[in-house]
C-alpha cells in the first residue's frame, strides 16, 4: 500500500467531494494542469500532487488507495468528514482521541483500515466502528 501525507489525502478527496473523478485528477495532474482546482479550495496548493505523480504512485493511489504517514486526531476527524461524510455529533461520538459510535459499511470500514496510519486502531463493535491511538491500548 502506498503512504502519502495527510496534506496529499486532503488534496484528493477535496478533488472527489467535489465531483472530480479520478481520471480527472490523473489527467490535469500529469498534464501540470491542476490551476482549474483552485477554486475548490482557495488555501490548498493542488500542485502537491506533482509530488505522487513524480514518484510514479499516483494512478495507484487513486485506483488502489492510500496509506496516511501520519494521522492526528483532527486529521482523522476531517478524513472521516471528506472521505465518508461522517460528522462528530451525528455519525459518531468522540472521546479523549477516541471515536465510537461509528456507523460504516463493512467496505468502508475496511477502507477506513487501510487509510489511517500505524498509530491508530481500528475494531468493530456492536455499536460500531471504534477507532483508538495505538499508545493508548492496554494489552
Amino acid at each position: 500500500m502506498n503512504k502519502i501525507t495527510l496534506m496529499e489525502a486532503y488534496l484528493i478527496e477535496t478533488l472527489r467531494q467535489n465531483g472530480i473523478d479520478d481520471a480527472e485528477i490523473l489527467q490535469k495532474v500529469k498534464g501540470k494542469d491542476v490551476e482549474s482546482f483552485k477554486h475548490l479550495h482557495e488555501k490548498f496548493d493542488f500542485t502537491g500532487l506533482y509530488a505522487l505523480d513524480e514518484e510514479g504512485i499516483l494512478e495507484d493511489v487513486l485506483e488502489e488507495g492510500y496509506q496516511i504517514k501520519y494521522l492526528t486526531f483532527t486529521g482523522l476527524v476531517n478524513i472521516l468528514r471528506m472521505k465518508f461524510n461522517k460528522h462528530e455529533g451525528v455519525d459518531y461520538e468522540a472521546k479523549e482521541y477516541t471515536i465510537v459510535n461509528l456507523n460504516l459499511s463493512d467496505e468502508e470500514t475496511e477502507t477506513l483500515k487501510q487509510l489511517v496510519s500505524d498509530n491508530w486502531k481500528v475494531s468493530k463493535t456492536d455499536a460500531g466502528v471504534v477507532i483508538q491511538p495505538v499508545h493508548l491500548i492496554g494489552s
